[in-house]
């Protein structure tokens, strides 16, 4: 297991629950993740998703000990300010996040350690955005 591999799982994870929360709610939000440069919708949610870095540590001794990596995973709910009107649907978005990544979850080898609490919506040019984070740990050989 590698820093790579669980990041790709714990991203992996937020989209399923993204396309469960789709088919729940009967939205159709997208996930871009950094770099990408498709078009943000208009009409729609759309999630942000930034890696909080964080250095592995030595959590067991011994040259065999695990190191052990805490880190976090940004998530802005974006939606334009024409268009989402309300906090309704930001409640929903987060509310099912907070729901699917709670506290002592684990999945994969990856235990959430908890889903921050959302801040206040802040304006992004046209649109409104709210911070989420998720912090999840896992252990990792000592390689």
């Amino acid at each position: 297991m590698t820093d790579t591999y669980i990041y790709d799982k714990v991203l992996q994870r937020f989209k399923d629950v993204i396309d469960e929360f789709n088919m729940e709610h009967g939205y159709n939000c997208v996930v871009f993740e950094p770099n990408d440069t498709d078009t943000r919708p208009q009409n729609e949610l759309w999630f942000e998703l930034f890696e909080l870095h964080s250095q592995p540590f030595q959590q067991e001794l011994g040259r065999a000990g695990r190191n052990r990596w805490i880190f976090g995973l940004q998530i802005n709910i974006n939606g334009s300010r024409s268009a989402i009107s309300g906090t309704r649907a930001y409640d929903e978005a987060y509310d099912y996040i907070a729901a699917h990544f709670k506290r002592g979850d684990i999945f994969d080898g990856i235990r959430v350690l908890k889903t921050a609490y959302r801040s206040s919506a802040r304006i992004q040019d046209d649109y409104y955005s709210v911070p989420v984070t998720v912090m999840v740990q896992a252990d990792l050989p000592n390689d």
